[in-house]
C-alpha cells in the first residue's frame, strides 16, 4: 500500500490526531460520510465490521497523489481529526449522494502505520472489493477536454457496446478485421455493426460534426494517473459493478472498454486507409510536423494508455471465462512496456508484487489460505521479495522469468541490488529514451510476441525444487551457442528537440546499423546467399512484423517488411517525409521496438567449431567475450558474461538475443551437448 501520510496540521488546530484501535481478526473498518460538498468540512465515521457478515458497502478506487497538501477529515463530529490527500477530498466532495451511506476507502479504513494491520488488510483488499456494491472508479476532477471525452465514451462507447464489440473472444482480435468464414453468424453481424459505426464516425469528422469521435481528448483522459496506478488493477478486474466518475460526469466501465476497443480498431483502421493510399492526407490523430532539417514526420496526438488492454484482458478472464491468471500473466501485463511515459504507480516497490496477488490462482497445497495471506508480508526487504518471486517463476518452468532483466550501462543510485537473473520489477517501465525517468526502464523483451522457441523441445530436465537454496544464485541447463566476436553500433531513436514525449526515427542510425548487419553477414560463411540476402532485411527488427490490423506480431513477410527496409536504406535525408512515411511506418515501429540493440558476430557452434559465424541482433551492453547461450526452456538466446560471484563457471546475464538462423530450435536439435551455467 502507499505510505501513510504524517499529519501536517498547523500549530493553531488542537483537535487530536484520530487514534486507530485495533481490528480483530476478519475484520475491516467502513466510512460513513456525514457532511461534505455543502459543509466546509468533511465528516464522518470509521466503523469495524466482520467481512464475513457480508456488509453492504461502496469501495473507492482513486489516486493517493501528491502527498502534499493535506485536507481535514473530521472522525466522530469534533472529536479527532485524520489528514487526507486532495484528491481523496475532491472525490468526497463529489458524493454528496453517498451520505449516510458505507465506503472502504484504503487510505482512511487501514491504519497504514501499522505493518501488521497493514500486511493482514492488504491481504483482503481482493475480497474488499469483490464483495463491495459497487466500486466507484474516480478519475479526478473535470480538466481541460474532460466532458468531449466523458461524451465520446457515452456516445461511441455505447453504440459499440450496444454492437456486441465486447462479446467478441480474444481469437477473433488476433486475426481482426479477418474474423474467418467459421465463426458464427452473430459474431459476423458484430463485425459489420463496427464498421458501419467505422463509417459514422469518418463521416462525423468530414463534416467537423460536435458528435465526432473526440480521439485526442479520450486518449488524454485514459492516460490521467489513475490508469496508470497499480492498486487500481484489482480494484477494477475484481468489482462486480464499476460507477466510472470524472468531475460531474459518470459512465460505466463497459462502455470505456468500449470505447477503447472502438478506438483502437478504428484508428488502425484509419491508418491501414491512409498507408495504402486511399486516403490522400493523415487521419486527424496523425499530424505531419516539420522538422528542422526542412523534411516532415508523423506525430500521433491521440496514444491512449495502454494500461487499459491488460486491464479489460483481466476482467474477461475474472468475470467471463472465470479463470485466474497467474502472477507472471499479471507482471508481464502490468510492469512492461505499460506507458511510454508513465509506469504503474506505487510509492513501496513491494507493491508492484502484493498488489496484484488478490487476483492470482492459488497453485500451492493449502488451498484454504489465499496465495496473497501466504506471501504478504511488509517486514521483508524489496530485494528479498523479489528474488523469492523469480525464483519461483523459474521453479515453475517460466525461463523467460528471464526475459525482464537487461544490464545497465552505468550503475544507478537509484537501483536495487539484485541478482542479474531477478526482474526488478520498480524499474520504471520501457520508454524510447531512458533518460526520461529517474531510474533505467524495465527492458521491452524482444521474445515476448510468442513468436520464437529457440530451445525447441529441450526443458529443464534439472530439478530446481531440489537441493538447498544458495541466496543470488542460479543453476540453470542450457547449451552453449558460441563467443560474441565482435559488436556494432547501438541503435537509439532521436529525441524531439522540444520538451513533448515525441521521437524521430532515426534514419542515419538506421542506415548504419543495416551497413553493419551486411558487414557482420559477409564475415559469415554459415548462411547461404539467399540467406544472407534476407537476413539484411531481418534482422533489424528481429524477423517479426506487425499484422497491418490486428496488430498482433507475426513474423517478417518480404511483402511487407522487405520493400520498407529498401525505402529506409535509399533515403537520402536525415529523417523521412511524405510518402516515404507512410510506406515504412510498421519497419520504424519494430525498429524502435529494439531500441538499444546493436548487431553483433558470433563465433563457435556445434557445426563448425569457431569457424561457423551467426549474425543477430544484441542487448546494447553486449561487448566481446560475452558468451551467447541457449537456456532450455527458454523462448530466446541469452547473452553471458563471465565473472566472480559464483565461481569460475558463474556468469552475470547480460540479456536476450536475437541470432540469426537458431529461433526455431534449429541449434538445439539432434546432438546438443547439455551443460550447467551458474548465474549470479
Amino acid at each position: 500500500m502507499d505510505a501513510q501520510q504524517t499529519s501536517t496540521s498547523d500549530s493553531m488546530d488542537t483537535t487530536p490526531k484520530f487514534q486507530y484501535q485495533p481490528l480483530a481478526p476478519g475484520q475491516i473498518r467502513l466510512l460513513q460520510l456525514t457532511c461534505c460538498d455543502s459543509c466546509s468540512e468533511l465528516h464522518c465515521t470509521l466503523t469495524p465490521v466482520s467481512i464475513g457478515s457480508h456488509p453492504v458497502y461502496s469501495a473507492l478506487s482513486y489516486t493517493w497523489g501528491r502527498p502534499e497538501p493535506y485536507h481535514k477529515l473530521f472522525v466522530d463530529r469534533h472529536n479527532s481529526v485524520l489528514m487526507i490527500q486532495n484528491n481523496l477530498a475532491a472525490a468526497l466532495n463529489h458524493f454528496p449522494s453517498y451520505i449516510g451511506k458505507y465506503l472502504w476507502i484504503d487510505a482512511v479504513c487501514i491504519n497504514q502505520q501499522d505493518n501488521a494491520e497493514k500486511s493482514d488488510q492488504v491481504a483482503r483488499m481482493a475480497q474488499i472489493y469483490q464483495q463491495a456494491e459497487e466500486v466507484i472508479s474516480w478519475l479526478g476532477e473535470e480538466e481541460g477536454g474532460s466532458n468531449l471525452a466523458m461524451e465520446s465514451i457515452e456516445r461511441y462507447g455505447g453504440a459499440a457496446l450496444e454492437a456486441g464489440i465486447l462479446s467478441l473472444p480474444p481469437s477473433v482480435w488476433k486475426t481482426w478485421p479477418e474474423v474467418g468464414d467459421d465463426v458464427p453468424p452473430e459474431l459476423q453481424e458484430v463485425k459489420k455493426r463496427i464498421f458501419e459505426l467505422f463509417s459514422a464516425a469518418a463521416e462525423a469528422d468530414k463534416t467537423n460534426s460536435p458528435e465526432a469521435f473526440d480521439r485526442t481528448e479520450f486518449a488524454t483522459l485514459t492516460n490521467r494517473p489513475y490508469f496508470s496506478r497499480l492498486w487500481i488493477k484489482q480494484e477494477v478486474a475484481l468489482a462486480r459493478k464499476i460507477h466510472l466518475v470524472c468531475g460531474k460526469r459518470t459512465s460505466s466501465f463497459e462502455h470505456l472498454a468500449s470505447a477503447f476497443l472502438f478506438f483502437a480498431t478504428y484508428t488502425a483502421w484509419e491508418s491501414s486507409q491512409w498507408q495504402e493510399g486511399w486516403l490522400a492526407s493523415p487521419p486527424k490523430h496523425l499530424i505531419m510536423v516539420e522538422t528542422e532539417s526542412g523534411g516532415w514526420e508523423v506525430k500521433n496526438t491521440a496514444q491512449p494508455s495502454a494500461a487499459i488492454g491488460p486491464l479489460m484482458s483481466l476482467r474477461r478472464k475474472l468475470h467471463q471465462e472465470k479463470t485466474r491468471p497467474t502472477l507472471f500473466w499479471l507482471l508481464k501485463s502490468f510492469h512492461v512496456g505499460l506507458n511510454q511515459w508513465r509506469s504503474s504507480m506505487c510509492m513501496d516497490p513491494r507493491d508492484k508484487i502484493f498488489g496484484l496477488l488478490g487476483m492470482v490462482e492459488d497453485d500451492h497445497d493449502d488451498v484454504t489460505t489465499p496465495v496473497a495471506q501466504t506471501l504478504i508480508d511488509y517486514s521483508q526487504p524489496v530485494e528479498s521479495v523479489y528474488e523469492t518471486v523469480a525464483r519461483k517463476f523459474l521453479r515453475d518452468g517460466i525461463i523467460d522469468t528471464l526475459l525482464f532483466c537487461r544490464a545497465d550501462s552505468e550503475p544507478s543510485p537509484n537501483r536495487l541490488v539484485l541478482p542479474s537473473w531477478v526482474p526488478d520489477w520498480d524499474r520504471d517501465n520501457r520508454t524510447s529514451n531512458s533518460e526520461l525517468s529517474t531510474k533505467p526502464p524495465i527492458p521491452d523483451p524482444w521474445g515476448s510476441g510468442g513468436i520464437y522457441r529457440a530451445s525447441g523441445e529441450k526443458e529443464q530436465t534439472f530439478d530446481l525444487n531440489t537441493g538447498p537454496i544458495r541466496p543470488g544464485i542460479l543453476v540453470l541447463q542450457g547449451t552453449l551457442v558460441g563467443h560474441v566476436s565482435a559488436v556494432g553500433t547501438v541503435w537509439n531513436t532521436l529525441r524531439s528537440p522540444n520538451s513533448e514525449p515525441h521521437f524521430w526515427f532515426n534514419v542515419p542510425g538506421a542506415q548504419r546499423l543495416f551497413a553493419e548487419v551486411k558487414s557482420f553477414l559477409e564475415d559469415s560463411s554459415t548462411y547461404t546467399a539467399q540467406a544472407k540476402m534476407e537476413a539484411t532485411w531481418r534482422i533489424p527488427i528481429g524477423d517479426r512484423e506487425l499484422h497491418p490490423e490486428s496488430r498482433q506480431w507475426q513474423r517478417a513477410t518480404s511483402e511487407r517488411s522487405q520493400g520498407m527496409h529498401q525505402r529506409i536504406t535509399a533515403a537520402r535525408a536525415a529523417r523521412l517525409s511524405g510518402d516515404d512515411i507512410a510506406g515504412t511506418h510498421s519497419y520504424q515501429s519494430i525498429m524502435q521496438a529494439t531500441h538499444d540493440a546493436k548487431p553483433f558476430l558470433l563465433k563457435g557452434g556445434k557445426l563448425g567449431g569457431l569457424d561457423n559465424k551467426y549474425v543477430g541482433l544484441c542487448p546494447g551492453e553486449t561487448r566481446p567475450g560475452d558468451v551467447v547461450a541457449i537456456l532450455f526452456g527458454a523462448t530466446v538466446p541469452f547473452v553471458l558474461r563471465p565473472g566472480p560471484g559464483a565461481g569460475e563457471n558463474g556468469f552475470k546475464l547480460v540479456g536476450e538475443a536475437y541470432v540469426y538462423g537458431i529461433m526455431d530450435g534449429e541449434y538445439v536439435r539432434g546432438d546438443c551437448h547439455a551443460e550447467m551455467f551458474i548465474l549470479c
